[in-house]
Parts: C-alpha cells; structure tokens; sequence
C-alpha cells in the first residue's frame, strides 16, 4: 500500500538516495522499519518493477544506483518507433524471429548499472540476451519480435532510468556520442581547474615573497579568502570525479585507487581553510588546484590514448577481403571500402556477405550462424533484404547493396561472443593483483608515514608529506602499460597486414608452442598452380557445366578451374551443395556434376591413377560417368621454404590437408622429417587433431584459408587466416594475414613475443618509478604540487616507452612496411 505523505523531516529516496523535497510517496511494510520512501512515482515505479520481478539485489548493490525521474515514462513519445524506416535504421539486424539493436546509455555509471541491463530478460522475457560495453557506454541487446517490439524495448529501459540517446538525425554514425560528451566534461574540468591554479598562484605570490605579514595582514587575509572562493570549484566540480569513484568503490567494499586521492584532496583543502579562517598559516590551496590540474592532465592524456586505440580498432580496421563486383556482367574483384549504394556483388558457397543488400538473382540460403548462433539456413526470395554477416549456402547469388559496408560492424561481428575464446591474460591478471594490493599498502604507508612526521616535525609536514604519498604512489601508469604498448603495436602490425582480433591475440601469440598449417591456399599460391586436364576429353557443353558448378564455389581449387576455363561461358544452376574437404555437386541444365576427390567423384580404388610427386588431382563426374581429372602443379607462396626454416627451430611443426598425398616428399623437405603430415583429412578431422594437440597443455596456432578451416581455427589457441584476393574473412579466426606478407610470417611472431616483453618492461618502469617517488615522499622531500607534476609524467613515460619501442623494434625485426 503507497502513501502520499509530507516530509516532517529530511527523507532520502529509497531508489535513487536523493533528499524528498516537498512530498514523499510511502509503501507500508511489515513494520514501521520496513516502510520505503520514495520522492516521486517514477522512483516508486521502478522500485515495483524490481520488486515484482525479484531484482532488489539491485539495491544492495549501491544504495543510490538508478537514475532519478520527476515524472513517470510517456509511453506515447515512443510510437516513432513503430516506423518501419526508423526500425530499420536503428536495428543492427534482424532474420523476422531476433533482433540485434545497439543502444547508447549515457546515464550508465556504475556497476549496478551494469547488473540491471545486464539481467533486462528478467523484466521482459523477450529480451534473449543484454550485453554492456561500460567504457564506450552502449548496450547491446538481443529481443524476439514475436513477443515484443523496438519501442516496448525501449519503454522498458526508460522506465528503469535508462533512456537510450537516439538522435534520429545522426543514424548513419556510430553510437558512442556520450564518449564525446564525456570528453568535453573533462576538458571543462580541466580548464576550470588551470585557470583557478594560476589566479591562485598569483593572489600567493606576496607569501611567495615572504613580504612581512603584520603590514600587509588586511591584504593576506583577504587574498586567503579569495583563494578559498577559486577552490571551492575545483574541489567541487574538477575533482569531482575522484569523490564519485572513491564512493562507489566504498560502496562495493573495494578500495580503488581513487580514494588515497579524494583523501589528499579533502585533507589538503579542510586544512588550508582551518589555517587561513585561524590566520595560523596561507594554507595549501595553490598546491590543492595544482594537484587537481595535473591529475585531470593525467587523466586527460589517458582518455586521449584509449580514444586513439579504439577510434583505430573501430573505424580504420581494415580487413583483407573482397567482394566480387558485377559490372557488365563481367567479375571485378574490389577491396569492401570500394563499394557503395547499388552496386551489385555476386557471393558465392560460403561466402559472407559484406552489408545489407536486396537479393536480385537466385537462391538465397543464409547461414546467420555468426550473428544468431543459428546454423539453420533462412531461405530468401528474390527481392528480400538480406543483413549483412549471413553466408550464402548454396549456389551463386547476386545482391544489390542498400547500405555501404560498415567496418565496424564486421567488427563487432569479429568479437561476437560465440567467436571468442576464454583467454585468462597474465598481464591483465598482473595489473588486477597490483591495484588490488596497491591501494591498502598506500593507505597504510601515507597514515605511519604522516603519524611519524607529525610526531617529529608538526602537523604542517606531517599533511605534506601524506598527502605526496597518496598522489606519488597513484599506480596510473600500470594499467596504461599493457593497452597503450600492445595497442600501438597492433596497429603497426596492421601496416604490415597482419590483422588480430584485439591486443589479447599478442599475449596469446606469444605463448605458442605448436603451429598447424593448412595446404591448400595457406601455403599455396592461389589462382596460380598450372591447371590441365588428363581423361577423356571435354566436351564444350561439358565444360560449361563445369564452369557452371565451379563458378559457386569460393574455394581455391574451385577458383582455379574457373580461371583456367575463363573462355567458357556458364549455365545457370538449379541446384547446388557443397561437402568441406569432398568436392561440390551441381545440377546445371539436368545434368548432375560432382567435383571432387577421388571417391566423392564415384572412382573405384583401382581405378585411381598413381600418385604424381607434386600434382594434386581433383576428380570430375558427370551423371556418375567420370570424366578424368584437373591436374595442379602448385606454386608455393614466396618465401616458404625460409619461413618454414626458422619457424622450426621455435616451434613444432604439423601440416593437416584435406588433398591427397602426392607432394608428401616435397613438403617433408620443407617441414622436416619430425614434423606431422596429415592429408585427406575431413575439417572434423582437422578440429580434432588441433583439440588433441590442445590436451597435452599446448598452445596452438592455426593457419588456414578461412573457408574450410573454420572449425580448426577456432578450436586453436590462435586462429589465423591467410586471405588471398577472395571474400574468406571468417569470425571464427583471431587474426587475418594478407597473402602477400606471408614471407614475414617469422617476423611478424617473432615482433608479437618482443611486444609482450615490452608490456613487461613498462610494468618494472611504472612500479620502479612508484617506488622510488614513495621512497622520497615519506622522507618528507616531495611536496604534494610536485608529486601532482610527476604522477602524468610517470604516464607519459610508459606511453612514449610503449610507441618507441615498438616502433623501434618493428623497424629492427620488420623493417619496412610494404
């Protein structure tokens, strides 16, 4: 039962902790002691939406977590939702059953914050799943259309204090604004601060000067009070940041680091304030806006580094793969940065397609596998929107884009979750421990360390030198290290076209003991292995239901018998399937054809023809009568025998291949005698022999093609797909090599394994450097404007060390970007 009541006396919100003004609304519990107050019906609101649905932990999370509301939602203001053209603009994707939105939440704070978005299905059980990117404040949300809709998904998030910012003019752009917001918050914060610094500085120089104080006494006194006025919005509004944080970590039971800092800061100005009220001293005031300028320069610097990193990974990525381009009717092979509006691409088997088109011609059988968790292929008629991410399963289809490709989308579609392995990162488990540790051991050395001076030297010293410790030792720089050294040195690994996933792939990289190659279009050169053609000859209409049925396939073999019969026109296919590491079957003009291995093309054991040191053989039937075979002598990929040479003597080495044996004795030659060589192998096949390799406590990497071996990449340590001209991105992987540098393949490891012991070269600067300005604060030679200086400066060591020596060592190990 709610009562409407007026506040005898101060009352503080049961939901968002603020004071009730004027009214208090009160639901009677039990007891007298259970009674809950709320300032306003929205608060009241969302205190019963989580009550009814069991989600009151909320409030034992943080006393004042949720966002406060003075009026309940106006569902009305939402219908725009209901728009089709709005839908479709905001919804990332969408298959008629699920649907994927990003929503930006500026008003997200807080890890309970975090909790309640995060458990939004137990509001509405039609929200499948809810994910929070805290620092770049969006929310990621997974929902059934069946059983609710866009606008009931956001009517929901407003009416638990989290209205998403839409800004229907700006859909085109990626969400994230708040960041923005965030980031010209600081620079006011900032620039307040610089400005109040300096006008102090100068209201202080007659103390400066020590002039003698009984004849300008009226002057001093009124100078202090003027330096307590420029304070006040320093305390209260630039470091504002730090009390908020140092609060929340109090309220999770957790000491952050922010605490030994909003201590210096409230110690440094209640004494200030008591000197100058007493006339007992000029107080700190201008050390207190200094410490505050500087460590918002800090934190400035920060937000500028981790903004650079990310602007990188999420707009300038660049993947290595193509799009065929109808143009015509002629094939063009373009980069995806080179597509726009209308265009039409042809997406063959298993090819992804690169951003939301109509389908225009054939048969549309889409695997949204990588952006549901669905295996079940979605058939599509012609003329239906087809969302970027699926795979086409089936015969070639051509598709007129609606929208260009977003780069960030393949990027979240690169990081879905279900492509992602559980990684434990030693040097992120490092910087936990520290900063867990950091902060008690501060607290302690600052209150012996104050104790002991106050005892010796007087209250004056004794503040000094506590509050220089709490600032000096301020453990910034280590959690800067890793992010900022690896971040730098993946985006130099990207000019030299090796494109990872994110900096954990580094780390991962680095612990490999095992490495795996695939045969085909991994270590050879695709689209230039000599092609003939040895049986009984075909005829013109044969060789166009060949043409016809490999023009489906992306697969590299498939791809060179569709150049070698670039003259022949094809036919179009009426049916179409594809069997990793078997062969294709078609059905063009009536006619069934089957390429592939020997026994997926129907030829008897007896009938095989001998091996062929160097040649593989790829088997075509045509209404079970085979026909005889494509001979390939295969080109190797520049550079191999070298790249295999040093790789071996760091490594273990192993090459599993769906072909057939027949260049056994020239890859011996090239692999070694110890190394594995498996051929024949189906992709389960492939996947288990990595999981095998995995249970004896190896790391492994995987280099395959992107195509067949998705299965194997993403069972290893390390996935890394080496992409030709060809569209064979796959999520499954953690990293893309563009074909052209694999000669640097050696390399470009041996500069991951270097990055890693230069992320542990900056943790020993920043923790040497803590220490040795700890040393010197608590001997009481460090006053706190100085360790106020040096705290950015000990971030901007570790980010120039981290950007020069990985540049430094990508010019020794690399060299020159090609």
């Amino acid at each position: 039962m709610s009562v409407l009541l007026q506040v005898p006396v101060k009352t503080n919100c049961y939901h968002c902790g603020l004071a009730c003004e004027t009214n208090l609304i009160k639901i009677e519990g039990l007891t007298p002691s259970y009674d809950k107050y709320f300032c306003c019906e929205g608060c009241k609101s969302v205190y019963e939406i989580l009550n009814a649905n069991d989600l009151c932990a909320y409030y034992t999370l943080e006393n004042a977590p949720g966002t406060t509301y003075k009026k309940p939602v106006a569902a009305h203001k939402f219908d725009y939702l209901n728009n089709e053209t709005v839908k479709r603009a905001l919804v990332n994707f969408t298959d008629g059953r699920q649907s994927k939105v990003t929503f930006s939440i500026p008003q997200m704070h807080c890890s309970s914050c975090i909790w309640l978005l995060e458990n939004l299905y137990k509001l509405n059980p039609a929200i499948t799943h809810s994910t929070v990117n805290f620092p770049r404040k969006e929310l990621y949300l997974t929902f059934n259309e069946a059983d609710t809709t866009l606008r009931d998904v956001v009517i929901l998030l407003a009416s638990v204090g989290y209205e998403p910012d839409i800004r229907l003019g700006n859909l085109e752009t990626p969400v994230g604004q708040p960041g923005r917001h965030a980031a010209r918050q600081l620079a006011f914060k900032l620039g307040l601060a610089g400005f109040c610094f300096g006008n102090i500085m100068l209201l202080s120089f007659p103390e400066y000067l020590g002039l003698n104080k009984q004849t300008e006494s009226s002057f001093s006194q009124f100078f202090g009070i003027l330096n307590i006025v420029l304070s006040l919005p320093v305390v209260l509004y630039s470091s504002s940041y730090y009390f908020s944080s140092a609060v929340s970590g109090l309220r999770q039971r957790t000491l952050n680091i922010d605490i030994p800092i909003a201590l210096g800061i409230v110690v440094l100005f209640a004494r200030s304030v008591f000197e100058i009220i007493t006339h007992t001293g000029a107080g700190y005031l201008d050390s207190l806006a200094g410490l505050v300028f500087f460590l918002l320069t800090g934190r400035w610097f920060q937000q500028k580094t981790y903004d650079s990193i990310s602007f990188e990974r999420d707009y300038k990525s660049y993947f290595p793969v193509s799009a065929t381009r109808m143009e015509g009717g002629e094939e063009q092979s373009v980069s995806l940065n080179e597509l726009e509006t209308d265009d039409v691409i042809l997406v063959r088997n298993e090819e992804l397609i690169p951003a939301d088109a109509v389908l225009v011609k054939g048969e549309a059988r889409i695997d949204y596998s990588f952006v549901t968790g669905e295996s079940e292929p979605v058939h599509k008629p012609a003329g239906s929107l087809i969302y970027a991410g699926g795979r086409q399963i089936g015969p070639a289809i051509e598709l007129r884009l609606v929208k260009k490709v977003q780069q960030s989308y393949l990027t979240q579609l690169w990081n879905n979750d279900a492509f992602t392995h559980t990684r434990h990162s030693n040097l992120t488990l490092l910087v936990n421990q520290t900063s867990r540790i950091f902060t008690p051991f501060i607290l302690t050395v600052a209150l012996v360390s104050g104790g002991y001076w106050y005892a010796s030297a007087g209250m004056a010293t004794a503040i000094n030198v506590f509050t220089a410790v709490l600032i000096i030792a301020c453990p910034c720089a280590l959690a800067l290290a890793s992010p900022f050294t690896l971040g730098n040195a993946m985006r130099i690994l990207g000019r030299y076209r090796f494109y990872l996933k994110n900096t954990a792939v580094i780390e991962q990289i680095a612990q490999v003991k095992q490495m795996v190659f695939d045969k085909t279009g991994t270590i050879t050169q695709a689209g230039q292995s000599h092609v003939t053609f040895s049986g009984n000859a075909l005829t013109p209409a044969e060789e166009q239901y060949v043409k016809s049925a490999v023009g489906q396939s992306g697969h590299p073999i498939s791809r060179q018998i569709s150049h070698a019969l670039a003259q022949v026109l094809p036919l179009p296919v009426s049916s179409y399937a594809e069997t990793p590491g078997q062969g294709i079957e078609a059905v063009v003009n009536g006619q069934t054809v089957r390429i592939g291995s020997a026994r997926f093309a129907g030829v008897l054991p007896h009938e095989q023809p001998a091996a062929g040191e160097g040649n593989t053989k790829t088997f075509v039937s045509i209404n079970g009568a085979v026909k005889g075979y494509y001979l390939f002598k295969n080109t190797w990929r520049r550079g191999l025998p070298d790249v295999l040479r040093h790789l071996s003597a760091i490594y273990r080495l192993s090459l599993i291949s769906g072909d057939n044996d027949g260049e056994r004795q020239t890859l011996l030659g090239f692999f070694g005698s110890t190394a594995d060589l498996l051929f024949n192998q189906t992709p389960q096949n492939k996947l288990n022999y990595i999981g095998k390799l995995r249970s004896t406590g190896q790391a492994v990497l995987m280099l395959g093609d992107g195509l067949n071996d998705a299965g194997a990449l993403k069972q290893a340590d390390v996935g890394v797909a080496v992409s030709e001209n060809i569209n064979n991105f796959s999520p499954a992987c953690d990293a893309i090599l563009e074909a052209s540098e694999f000669e640097r393949l050696h390399l470009l490891l041996q500069y991951c394994r270097i990055s890693v012991k230069l992320v542990r070269i900056a943790f020993l600067i920043s923790l040497s450097y803590n220490l040795v300005g700890l040393s010197i604060a608590v001997q009481g030679w460090l006053s706190p404007l100085v360790a106020a200086i040096f705290m950015p400066l000990s971030s901007v060591t570790v980010v120039l060390f981290g950007f020069i020596a990985t540049n430094l060592a990508a010019r020794r190990v690399l060299g020159k970007a090609g």
